[in-house]
């Protein structure tokens, strides 16, 4: 909704291009489906070889390792973390060999299928965590945590010394710039924008998020932040570095032409925009670093165009990706503070790369799904939403005795965004029903007497943009100055 102001319908000349350009990229990969299958499950040089009961005889004997070594003085903290990496060890070689790929090939398709199988595991413990109560919860996260979790008290920054001083200094500015957040948001939006690619978009859940943040400090305490820390060092900082640099890697590759197949592609701008006669067998002189560097490089890439406002279906899957996203940023926060989980803790450290690991596959899919109006999602696509569904009624189950997750938002958090609720909602029924009927479309003449202007259609769609979005400027009373 952000980006309605800048958005315009595509023409026919984009329209075109956006099909010929996503058309070529889909027949490149059904090519080597349908007439290369083996080659394409594989790093398209040669034959895969899944080797069935040879993966088996490994995972058969790293369950025996761990069987038959158990230290008898073992506490019941050490065997349940011994039996959860027996389940990832068994999970992982089923998910290796047997489950079926996703539109990502390289390094390995099977690569994908093991964090696919991960996230699964991650998504059956979440389960079990929904069943239990509280304390039970915490208990289990205490059991299977790689260090040991002590009394855990929630961190308000600002009761902290020398933590979050609002007074510009040199010495506070410095202690931001440093600080482990300020590259977890460079890098975090650098991976962000190599799975969205589009700038726009990404300046715009850059937004949302610290918008989040600015209304929910009354859950969470470690959302306060000082104004000068969250505009220029978060937002105009280190997440429009990230988005830049992320955007700079998506042009060198989008540019960049990759003779994977050891053919002539110097005519081909991009390696998705063409679909190869056939895989050639690697020359025997091609050294094996060559193809393990090559591994590593994209088979193809293209640039995504959403395209949201062109259709009422594709705003509606923006929507949906953006909730997805936002949701599974901030449900990091909510189980961190209810599960009482220290942010240094590697559990979620692991969260975070399962999550981000397995969304690169999932937008693939959303973006083919959203393309080609498709009824079916893939499924890591519905493994990132059963998941971000989980951890929603995990929050809601385990939060509910808890009193700061009792509390109703303040008035001034949730009057800023009912009122702009109110007004997206008119404005993309305005939108959307003023393409569909002419007279919607056409200016009004309004006569007051000696005052008399038109309405036009984008005047009303400016109105209500600006209606929707100058109310959230208010939840600015929210940082600390």
């Amino acid at each position: 909704f952000f980006m309605a102001a800048v958005a315009a319908p595509a023409g026919a000349a984009g329209e075109e291009h956006h099909v010929r350009h996503h058309g070529d990229r889909r027949e490149a990969f059904k090519h080597y489906a349908e007439h290369y299958t083996e080659t394409f499950r594989s790093d398209l040089y040669e034959h895969e070889e899944p080797r069935q009961f040879a993966v088996m005889g490994i995972g058969v004997a790293i369950l025996a390792f761990l069987a038959l070594t158990r230290d008898p003085a073992a506490d019941t903290r050490t065997d349940t973390q011994r039996g959860l990496f027996a389940v990832a060890v068994i999970v992982s070689i089923y998910s290796a060999t047997q489950l079926r790929d996703s539109l990502m090939v390289r390094p390995h398709p099977m690569v994908w299928r093991i964090i696919h199988g991960l996230n699964v595991l991650y998504l059956a413990l979440l389960c079990f965590l929904l069943v239990q109560d509280l304390e039970g919860a915490r208990k289990f996260i205490k059991l299977i945590s790689p260090q040991k979790i002590e009394d855990f008290k929630p961190m308000d920054p600002f009761t902290v010394p020398n933590v979050n001083q609002c007074e510009i200094s040199y010495d506070n500015v410095m202690r931001q710039l440093t600080s482990p957040w300020m590259f977890s948001h460079f890098f975090g939006w650098i991976g962000k924008m190599c799975l969205f690619r589009d700038v726009k978009y990404c300046m715009v859940s850059s937004l949302m998020f610290e918008l989040a943040e600015l209304s929910l400090q009354f859950i969470i305490p470690e959302f306060k932040e000082c104004w000068w820390d969250s505009i220029f060092i978060d937002f105009l900082g280190a997440n429009l570095l990230g988005i830049l640099a992320g955007n700079a890697l998506i042009k060198f590759l989008n540019s960049r032409s990759f003779a994977w197949l050891d053919e002539d592609v110097s005519n081909h701008h991009e390696v998705s925009s063409s679909a190869p006669s056939s895989p050639s067998k690697p020359k025997s002189h091609r050294p094996r670093i060559d193809r393990f560097v090559d591994s590593l490089m994209p088979f193809s890439w293209s640039e995504y165009r959403w395209q949201f406002f062109s259709t009422f279906e594709r705003f509606t899957s923006a929507v949906v990706m953006t909730i997805v996203q936002l949701g599974l940023d901030l449900n990091a926060f909510f189980l961190l503070h209810m599960l009482q989980i220290p942010v240094s803790n590697k559990l979620n450290h692991l969260r975070l790369v399962l999550i981000a690991a397995l969304a690169f596959p999932a937008a693939s899919e959303w973006y083919e799904h959203m393309d080609k109006s498709l009824n079916r999602i893939g499924p890591n696509m519905w493994l990132l939403m059963a998941t971000l569904v989980v951890e929603w009624l995990l929050v809601l189950k385990c939060g509910s005795v808890l009193e700061q997750f009792q509390r109703l938002p303040p008035m001034n958090v949730m009057a800023p965004w009912l009122i702009f609720l109110g007004f997206v909602t008119l404005f993309v029924v305005f939108y959307y029903q003023s393409r569909q009927r002419a007279w919607l479309s056409k200016p009004w003449l309004v006569n007051l007497g000696a005052l008399s202007f038109n309405i036009t259609r984008t005047r009303v769609l400016g109105l209500l943009h600006a209606c929707a979005v100058l109310p959230l400027i208010t939840l600015a009373v929210n940082w600390k100055y």
